[in-house]
């Protein structure tokens, strides 16, 4: 694992930014730092490779919303099977 992980990645599809949401609420007042797109991502950046750089890169933990909108749907599909460069 890379030294500079520092962070929980969340994984979700859109139908589910409610629970996502929250869940990184939640996790942010526990103490964690956590990546979830819809507070991390700025006008401008590039979407793939930013999401790409959050996983492979900077966490330390992944959690994946599964729901029957999140099995079929690409990117949330994407996310779970990316490997962080350390697992390669």
């Amino acid at each position: 694992m890379p030294e500079h992980a520092d962070h929980i990645f969340i994984s979700y599809a859109w139908e589910d930014r409610v629970v996502a949401d929250w869940l990184t609420l939640r996790l942010t007042v526990a103490g964690y730092r956590v990546w979830c797109d819809r507070f991390k991502i700025l006008g401008g950046e590039r979407f793939p490779e930013h999401i790409d750089n959050a996983i492979r890169d900077r966490a330390f933990r992944m959690v994946g919303i599964l729901s029957r909108h999140s099995l079929h749907k690409a990117n949330p599909e994407a996310e779970r099977t990316l490997q962080p460069i350390w697992l390669c």
